[in-house]
């Protein structure tokens, strides 16, 4: 038994040596190149292969069954070979091999514009200015959410629940060394209730920096309002409530933005929200208040101010309120809606041929002229019992465009009325429930009331029952006291200094506050607006506001930088810039900025943000505790990455 084992033994061994020595062979291979490198199956088929001979294999295991099968080598063996083939792979191996060798994985973050938004709100001091009226224990500061909420509405609304997934993706809370779990839809909802008591100093100040850092000029302020429509139920709300406002459903609850933009860049540096029922003539006394502290923190509260703003801000009472203004220097040019009988005379009395003779500005088919005429305000105070009486300039103005804009409307829809009654009269006459003269009669002066032309023409129904006739004609003198004074309006100031020129020119430019309000809707979506809390909303508002504000200054920056781009221009530039993060093995991360184009490069030095753009900021520098993290940014991009340092 012992002998039949020790042979066994010996026998196993010698097949294992053989075994060795055909390995060692292999290994020593002359010079085989990479790519005829032979495979395992390949060297077992050069000791033996299948066909060759006759009868059993080599080596080979005898067992009571008298089967023959081939030696398994080993798993390690094999797992060895492997990795040798590997190696010698590996020598002929590129650059980007071996990186993808010794990377884990790769994440991209997105970076966009803010590389250029964030400096600028950190040259506001936006969050140090948050934090210092709205202090807090919390791991996150309100400031660094205020500004976070900001970036999210200039680069890509989202609600408060998705604002978390958002900044994940995002290049931030490496920048701020905050994990993007931290501002869930919980903390920014305590922080718009904390900055919510503290909106109005919060505001001042921030606008206060951007007035004196980019030398904006308050001589000429454009006032005016806009609706934003609210959906969902606010029956609690005291500031969502129904309302009368251009262009919005009159079933929707709605939020009144009254703002003021200087002329000089359009900058809206001055709101407040108000009730979506609130009447716009209601609303300029407390605006002039509101105005007049940002001026007085300004230091030019003793400047000359003019104050310009849209029809709904002018009637008896607040020319009154004008005229008060008026001894600390500051004026008002407004259009009047001719509504009384005095201003409707004043705008018929001036004759075609007196305004032919004063031409204002404007060139063929887009001309204006007028003439300045004296015109009087009178108010009775109903407390006192007291009337006044005050006399101001008004510009009688007549557009060219306008008035062929007036007449296409008025002679279609004059051809829609005649197109109706010709579609009664065909269908309709004599017809069940049209046979009655008295009814026809009451039937059609419905028609001529609903429709703005209805005046112009003269309709005559006569006949018995059953047997009436109707036609109608165009009254030509009706028709030419309609178009007498179309493509008229009234302009009104108290300044006796300004020219029709400047009334004129200084009016048309009321638009650049109405473009903030489209820019606020359309690019930051300030609606619409999820939450439901009346502080909230407010508060929410100054977070747009204050993108809002950085969104101006981009475009300021560009101008002074003589670059031809709206403020959208530049997020669509800056729109695919993103860093990737390589992370390795070792748990080292490598961070690599994607290369700025040319183009873009220029947008960068000509708005002046060389040196001082995201990538730059020294939070960057944190060391983290295990010191395993490494950002080595690409070298010479125009001083655009931060520095080479552990976090």
């Amino acid at each position: 038994m012992k002998f039949t084992t020790f042979l066994y033994i010996r026998q196993f061994i010698c097949y294992w040596l053989l075994w060795l020595v055909v390995i060692l062979l292999g290994l020593c291979w002359y010079e085989i190149p990479n790519s005829t490198m032979p495979t395992l199956d390949e060297l077992m088929a050069q000791v033996v292969r299948r066909g060759d001979v006759e009868g059993p294999l080599f080596p080979w295991h005898r067992g009571h069954s008298q089967r023959r099968r081939l030696v398994r080598l080993p798993q390690w063996f094999v797992s060895l070979w492997q990795r040798w083939r590997q190696l010698r792979r590996m020598s002929g191996w590129n650059m980007a091999q071996w990186v993808d060798f010794l990377t884990r994985y790769q994440i991209c973050k997105f970076v966009g514009a803010m590389l250029l938004l964030y400096p600028l709100l950190e040259e506001l001091d936006v969050a140090e200015i948050v934090n210092q009226h709205c202090s807090t224990e919390g791991e996150v500061e309100h400031g660094t959410v205020v500004v976070v909420l900001a970036l999210n509405r200039l680069i890509a609304p989202r609600p408060l629940y998705k604002i978390a997934d958002w900044l994940g993706s995002s290049i931030l809370p490496l920048v701020l060394d905050i994990p993007a779990s931290k501002f869930n839809d919980d903390r920014l909802g305590r922080t718009l209730d904390a900055i919510a008591p503290h909106m109005r100093e919060i505001w001042l100040e921030i606008v206060s920096r951007a007035l004196e850092r980019y030398d904006i000029e308050l001589k000429v302020i454009f006032y005016d309002l806009t609706a934003l429509v609210m959906m969902g139920d606010y029956e609690k709300s005291q500031v969502v409530d129904f309302g009368f406002a251009h262009n919005t459903p009159m079933d929707k609850r709605k939020v009144k933005l009254a703002g003021n933009a200087t002329q000089d860049g359009g900058l809206l540096f001055d709101w407040t929200a108000l009730c979506g029922k609130e009447a716009d003539t209601a609303t300029v006394e407390d605006n002039l208040k509101r105005l007049s502290q940002v001026l007085h923190r300004q230091k030019r509260a003793a400047e000359k101010i003019l104050f310009v703003g849209d029809r709904a801000m002018l009637n008896n009472r607040l020319a009154m309120i004008y005229d008060a203004y008026q001894k600390q220097g500051w004026y008002y040019l407004t259009g009047l809606e001719p509504r009384t009988t005095e201003h409707q005379a004043l705008l018929a009395a001036v004759t075609w041929d007196e305004l032919k003779t004063h031409p204002v500005l404007g060139e063929y088919g887009h001309r204006y002229w007028g003439v300045k005429r004296p015109i009087t305000f009178k108010y009775k105070d109903e407390k006192t019992g007291q009337e006044q009486q005050v006399t101001h300039t008004a510009l009688i103005v007549y557009s060219e465009a306008t008035h062929r804009s007036w007449r296409h409307t008025r002679f279609k829809q004059l051809r829609a009325l005649c197109t109706l009654l010709q579609e009664e009269v065909t269908n309709k006459l004599n017809q069940p429930y049209w046979r009655n003269p008295a009814v026809i009669r009451k039937r059609v002066q419905s028609r001529l009331d609903k429709s703005p032309v209805g005046t112009v023409l003269k309709v005559k129904v006569w006949g018995e029952y059953g047997t009436v006739q109707m036609r109608w004609r165009v009254d030509r003198d009706a028709l030419h006291n309609l178009c007498r004074l179309a493509g008229r309006f009234l302009l009104v100031t108290n300044d006796p200094t300004l020219s029709a020129v400047t009334m004129l020119q200084t009016y048309k430019d009321k638009d650049r506050i109405e473009k903030q309000f489209r820019i606020a809707k359309q690019v930051l979506r300030i609606r619409p607006i999820y939450l439901h809390n009346d502080d909230r909303i407010k508060a929410m508002m100054l977070v747009n506001m204050i993108a809002l504000l950085a969104y101006s200054l981009v475009e300021r920056r560009c101008q002074r930088g003589k670059l031809e781009l709206t403020g959208q221009q530049v997020l669509y530039e800056f729109a695919l810039l993103h860093v990737t993060a390589t992370h390795c093995w070792d748990g080292s991360i490598l961070y690599r900025c994607m290369p700025l184009t040319a183009h873009q490069q220029k947008v960068v030095q000509g708005m002046g943000f060389a040196g001082e753009t995201l990538l730059d900021s020294t939070r960057w520098s944190a060391n983290d505790t295990a010191g395993r993290r490494l950002i080595l940014p690409p070298r010479e991009l125009g001083g655009l990455w931060a520095k080479a340092s552990t976090i």
